[in-house]
């Protein structure tokens, strides 16, 4: 069964983007917010895919991942490791930015890549406006890399 873990919602953050907690609850699935990642029993899964957790996950949890573990990295890695990679990416001039599919090993930002996709940043857009691209360009990258056609319907 799917479980969702996420960052507890801050009220007093201005966010731009929709609440994860609410869409997993909203879709019925099982979600956490803020557990004790050392402690958290999630068995043994198939998959474990990181978009966007403020936290390293540790390696004892990655490594009961039957197929893998894998992390939505929002620059062309190896560039922009780390935090904020598009914001680094906008303050340094970079005309281009992408997403990156990679498997997490202990150092963040840094095993095998398994997939990227480019997107433009032009020289008037927001960072809002590049994200989106950006969130189109992840998208894509799944759908590659886990076989999901892109005629099958969102749900």
């Amino acid at each position: 069964m799917p479980l969702v873990v996420t960052h507890k919602d801050d009220p007093n953050e201005a966010r731009w983007y929709a609440s994860l907690f609410d869409l997993a609850k909203k879709k019925n699935l099982r979600v956490l917010a803020d557990p004790a990642i050392e402690t958290l029993d999630i068995g043994n899964p198939d998959l474990i895919f990181s978009f966007y957790y403020r936290s390293m996950l540790p390696m004892p949890l990655l490594k009961r991942a039957r197929l893998g573990a894998f992390n939505m990295h929002g620059s062309l890695l190896p560039k922009f490791r780390g935090r904020a990679p598009l914001n680094w990416a906008i303050v340094k001039g970079e005309t281009e930015t992408g997403a990156t599919l990679h498997e997490m090993v202990e150092k963040p930002d840094a095993g095998r890549i398994v997939d990227q996709q480019a997107v433009p940043i032009g020289p008037d857009e927001t960072a809002v406006e590049v994200f989106g691209k950006l969130a189109d360009a992840a998208e894509m990258i799944l759908r590659r890399s886990i076989g999901i056609s892109s005629r099958e319907k969102r749900s």
